[in-house]
């Protein structure tokens, strides 16, 4: 069984409006899950659009692989 990172992500400041109005997601993501390597940010970032946005607006959290400042 694989080691897990367990983190928990928390959006405001409006952000939250993407996510479900939630703001406090608890993510649990295996220390391989990168690809076979550990997870980066970037990872973080594409695994939060994938799995815990429900807005489909992507572009108003990510810009070109990089979180929308």
């Amino acid at each position: 069984m694989s080691e897990k990172i367990n983190i928990t992500v928390e959006f405001s400041g409006g952000l939250e409006m993407l996510f479900d109005n939630i703001t406090k997601h608890p993510v649990s993501l295996s220390k391989d899950a990168d690809n076979g390597n550990a997870p980066t940010v970037g990872y973080l970032v594409r695994y939060t659009c994938e799995h815990l946005m429900k807005d489909s607006r992507k572009e108003l959290f990510v810009l070109d692989g990089a979180v929308y400042v």
